[in-house]
């Protein structure tokens, strides 16, 4: 997933709580744990992205644009859910701090207006089906193969399994 947000504290950790009906066709995460929604997470900087360099605004006008900053990815977020709730991905990425970019419901609506999609992912996949380990991996093709800090699409691969 991408955000136009900078994470506050944690670079990785677990997202754990119940997950409840709230307003606005919105759930939320709450910290009782009778059935919770369980996510990893991993956060990467993405650092000073000029405008040009990211496909997903070239469709947009000048005028569409009032603030160029706010809709430039500043993180990017690997996500490792261990249960299949409900829009689970995007109230951890919220509740995080991290709202997705182009997440109406989510994120910023003022970002979602402006861009086509949600920026969310499966770029990676891996199960266990009768003793026998399978994993796909296809990371969009936005996704550079090796970040400012070295970090390689092998080693990203690695955290999936």
């Amino acid at each position: 997933a991408l955000s136009s947000k900078k994470p506050k504290k944690k670079k990785q950790g677990w997202v754990k709580g119940d997950m409840v009906k709230s307003r606005r066709k919105q759930w939320k995460l709450t910290s009782q744990k009778s059935n919770p929604a369980i996510s990893r997470f991993f956060t990467a900087g993405l650092g000073n992205i000029a405008m040009n360099d990211w496909p997903l605004y070239h469709h947009l006008s000048p005028q569409q644009i009032t603030n160029k900053n706010m809709l430039l990815p500043r993180t990017l977020i690997l996500f490792q859910p261990h249960t299949g709730k409900t829009h689970q991905l995007r109230v951890a990425a919220k509740s995080l701090g991290l709202g997705i970019l182009g997440d109406e419901v989510y994120g910023d609506s003022l970002e979602a207006r402006c861009l086509e999609r949600t920026y969310l992912h499966a770029i990676g996949f891996h199960v266990n089906i009768g003793g026998e380990d399978i994993s796909i991996w296809n990371p969009p093709d936005w996704f550079d193969a090796r970040n400012d800090k070295g970090t390689s699409c092998n080693e990203a691969e690695s955290v999936l399994k």
